[in-house]
């Protein structure tokens, strides 16, 4: 899963641990990589807060299932079977 504009991470937390929770593949740590299924992907282009991001991540035991990237959402380079879904909000 691909979370746009991720902020403080909360989104990308929470559909990692749905994944944990209700999917079979994701058994433990070790079996997640930043191209399976059952990792999620936060971009924030706003360098303070994807730092900001990583640390609530790790604190609340995320970190191997949550990866922040610090970019702009048009410069990812997304290939064929990297995610399922992607998140994204926009406020007018």
């Amino acid at each position: 899963m691909l979370d746009i504009g991720t902020g403080t991470g909360l989104l990308a937390m929470l559909a990692a641990r749905h994944m944990i929770t209700h999917t079979s593949d994701v058994t433990t740590k070790a079996d997640v990589t930043t191209s399976d299924p059952g990792h999620v992907l936060g971009c924030e282009v706003y360098h303070p807060m994807a730092n900001m991001a990583r640390r609530i991540v790790q604190e609340n035991g995320l970190g191997d299932y949550v990866t922040v990237i610090d970019t702009r959402s048009t410069d990812l380079h997304v290939g064929p079977g990297t995610g399922s879904m992607m998140c994204a909000v926009w406020e007018a």
